[in-house]
């Protein structure tokens, strides 16, 4: 791996213009964010301890993806460098956003009945701030209202 210090600047939220991503550029991209940048050669060679492909199609990857719009590269050296323009984060919620707007219509209840249907996988902090989120999320009963509908 290269020894170049990791960019200071801040990294910026997904456009909403962004082109969707597949299986193979989130892996790459989830290396790139991991190692803080990187070249081809490093992606390449984090990868190949996954899973079996080639130096070529890791390169073509990163390229598309740089097209895209998710990675910057700096061409200054022999070997070009490359890094994350927004966050794991941001990617992972653009990718949900996807996923709902797509496949459920924007209904998000079918995305989070899933989830929560994975549960067992959550630890009791997580599990918590997800019924906090919730609930701050749920519409407060005007007063009047709840009195006129208990009585």
């Amino acid at each position: 791996m290269t020894g170049r210090p990791a960019s200071r600047a801040p990294r910026r939220r997904l456009p909403r213009s962004i082109s969707p991503v597949g299986a193979l550029e989130t892996e790459i991209l989830l290396v790139v964010d991991e190692l803080g940048g990187a070249t081809v050669r490093d992606v390449y060679e984090t990868l190949r301890e996954r899973r079996t492909i080639a130096y070529t199609t890791c390169m073509t990857v990163m390229g598309a993806l740089t097209r895209k719009g998710y990675l910057r590269v700096d061409r200054s050296d022999v070997a070009y460098f490359y890094r994350c323009r927004v966050s794991a984060r941001a990617i992972g919620e653009s990718l949900l956003d996807i996923v709902v707007t797509r496949l459920w219509r924007g209904d998000r209840g079918p995305a989070v009945a899933h989830l929560l249907g994975r549960a067992g996988t959550l630890d009791e902090g997580q599990l918590a701030a997800l019924r906090a989120e919730a609930e701050a999320r749920l519409e407060p009963r005007p007063a009047a209202a709840a009195t006129r509908a208990d009585a």
